[in-house]
């Protein structure tokens, strides 16, 4: 089964750009997910603010070098996770996240594999 959504393109100016050394495709099973923030500086403001971080654990078979999580600051891609979350974690489910550009106009795809 595959549930692939619409590329969206990531406009939302508060979210740090990706690592440039980021991989354009990861695929993995979740073992678990935390809901937590960090603080960022954005260009256009005076003051930081603070946003939103969904951190994703992968299984270690599928990501052994990976760090401890995966964090994900784009407002899309977490509207986009946001209701599967539950699906996903600690079952042979996959997650693979693809991103193709780099900065404010990356276009991600969320897809669910199994």
């Amino acid at each position: 089964m595959t549930q692939e959504t619409d590329e969206l393109q990531n406009r939302d100016d508060a979210s740090p750009s990706p690592a440039s050394d980021a991989p354009p495709s990861l695929r993995f099973r979740v073992q678990r997910f935390e809901w937590t923030s960090t603080t960022i500086q954005p260009r256009q403001a005076p003051e930081p603010i603070e946003i939103p971080v969904l951190r994703l654990y992968p299984h270690p078979d599928d990501i052994p070098d990976a760090p401890l999580g995966i964090d994900i600051t784009s407002r899309v891609v977490q509207a986009q996770l946001r209701p599967l979350l539950d699906r996903l974690v600690g079952r042979d489910i996959y997650l693979r996240l693809r991103k193709r550009g780099a900065g404010i106009g990356s276009v991600f795809t969320v897809s669910v594999e199994s």
